[in-house]
C-alpha cells in the first residue's frame, strides 16, 4: 500500500491564496489546494519535470502569462518517468 506525503502546494507557494494581477491585488483561495497550503501525493511521486515543480507553465501567447502546469495539475509534484531499456 502506498502512503501519502503532505507537500506544499507549488501553484501558490503555499500561502493557500493568490493575488489577481491587477492595479489592486484581490486575494482569492488557491484553486490548487483550495486554501489548505498543502498537498498530499504518493510518496514515490517527484518533482514535476514539465514545470521544474512550480506548478506553472508560460504559455506561448502574445501577451504571455502563467497558466497551470497540465501534467501535475499545478501541485508541482508527478509520478516518476519510467525509462525503459531497448532490448
Amino acid at each position: 500500500m502506498a502512503g501519502f506525503v503532505k507537500r506544499p502546494c507549488a501553484y501558490c507557494g503555499g500561502r493557500g491564496r493568490m493575488a489577481n494581477m491587477g492595479i489592486m491585488p484581490v486575494w482569492k483561495t488557491c484553486v490548487v489546494c483550495d486554501g489548505f497550503r498543502f498537498v498530499l501525493t504518493p510518496n514515490s511521486f517527484v518533482k514535476c519535470q514539465y514545470c521544474g515543480g512550480i506548478g506553472r507553465r508560460r504559455t506561448g501567447a502574445a501577451f504571455r502569462y502563467l497558466v497551470r502546469c497540465k501534467k501535475c495539475r499545478g501541485t508541482g509534484w508527478t509520478e516518476p518517468l519510467l525509462l525503459t531499456g531497448h532490448q
